[in-house]
């Protein structure tokens, strides 16, 4: 998966999620007999939980996308937290910096864990995103305490002197949490917004559907085959090229393009290209790209940022998956908090769903769609539609 969300290849992404499970371990192992060496009872509890779910990650077909500065983070953490050891709390910076560490990390974990909760419910983390939120930084409370209570009850039991229990103790577990906080709030403005998406991105390097097994996506795509097409699931048999005369149409790729655009304007959506209006799977035009699904989606992410804005990528996921030699591209749309147009040469159109059909709206119908589906964040965006919605008022009053 590259920056923009794109999918090319979802055996591709798992590789590279097996990959970090396996670094994962291999650090948590690392740690684990540096912590026995020097008796770290702290980095031994963090160690040997890592250590664990990433074995389990490994053996189980739930291979989340772990990116390099997650790990990266990990070593720093589990370096700073065995530095706070060694030197019995002499240092109070590096004792800081090791709680702030942690908490970003253990924020990063929760939130990794509720993506594998609800892996079978993708978009939910943009649709609920204080609900997502609130459960990651409880989850974190709950393993900066568990961590404290577990690492006191080891040094009691085998009676190893520390220094981490003395009247600083609730500074430290305080200044973890808080830590904790800001990873999840920026989470939170990240889903809502689509605010952030440079600071949250750079550690949680995934989208909800690559969270999923190649099985699993295929079965999905067939349920929603099943259902047919409706507000919220559209199907295109190509991308560029006309079946009729196999030559390369834009009218293709605009028919594309404005149902992503109807599915952002309203509550999101599915757009399955390579299936035909009866269902039959066909698969996609990769003929016309060298037969490269790589170039394919190069291409349609080039049209998406030249005719609807490259801001609204983090609101698009796509996905190639096989059927039998057939592709199928999975587009998923979530809702975006403010309108999104089609730039059709010198036009500017505004799509929204009304069936199982993508119409143009424009002038008075466009404002009040616009301003009651948005609500008030448009006057936050852009003043026009503040004035629009007052003068729509006077001539209703």
């Amino acid at each position: 998966m590259d920056n923009n969300g794109i999918v090319d290849d979802v055996e591709y992404n798992l590789d590279i999620g097996s990959n970090g499970c396996v670094l994962t371990a291999i650090i948590s192992m690392f740690f684990i007999v540096s912590a026995l060496w020097v008796n770290d009872i702290r980095g031994l509890v963090i160690s040997v939980p890592t250590l664990v779910i990433s074995i389990y990650l490994l053996v189980t077909d739930t291979k989340p996308h772990i990116s390099i500065p997650f790990i990266v983070l990990q070593l720093i953490t589990l370096i700073l937290v065995q530095l706070t050891s060694y030197f019995k709390n002499e240092l109070p910076t590096l004792d800081i910096l090791a709680d702030i560490s942690l908490g970003l990390f253990l924020a990063l974990v929760g939130i990794t864990l509720i993506f594998t909760l609800i892996r079978g419910m993708p978009g939910f983390d943009r649709s609920k995103p204080f609900t997502v939120s609130l459960i990651a930084f409880c989850i974190t409370v709950s393993l900066v305490t568990l961590i404290s209570m577990v690492d006191y009850s080891l040094e009691c039991l085998f009676n190893i002197e520390s220094e981490v229990y003395n009247e600083g103790y609730f500074e430290n577990t305080a200044t973890a949490i808080i830590s904790a906080l800001v990873v999840c709030v920026l989470f939170y403005f990240n889903r809502r917004d689509g605010l952030l998406s440079s600071v949250t991105d750079f550690f949680i390097n995934h989208a909800d559907e690559n969270w999923k097994t190649s099985e699993e996506i295929k079965s999905q795509i067939l349920k929603e085959i099943a259902a047919g097409e409706s507000t919220t699931c559209e199907f295109k048999s190509t991308l560029r090229t006309n079946l009729r005369d196999g030559k390369n149409d834009p009218r293709m790729e605009r028919a594309v393009l404005k149902s992503i655009v109807a599915f952002l304007n309203g509550k999101g959506g599915i757009l399955l290209v390579g299936v035909a209006d009866n269902g039959e799977i066909i698969g996609i035009d990769v003929e016309s790209f060298d037969g490269s699904t790589d170039k394919f989606s190069l291409h349609l992410n080039n049209l998406i940022t030249k005719q609807i804005g490259s801001e609204y990528l983090p609101f698009i996921t796509w996905s190639i998956v096989d059927f039998d030699g057939k592709g199928v591209l999975r587009v998923y749309c979530t809702p975006s908090k403010k309108p999104v147009f089609l730039k059709d040469g010198k036009e500017t159109l505004f799509f929204v769903r009304s069936g199982p059909s993508s119409i143009d709206i424009h002038g008075t119908d466009m404002l009040y769609y616009a301003t009651h589906h948005f609500g008030r964040k448009l006057n936050k965006l852009n003043p026009i539609y503040k004035t629009g919605h007052s003068e729509e008022k006077k001539d209703q009053e």
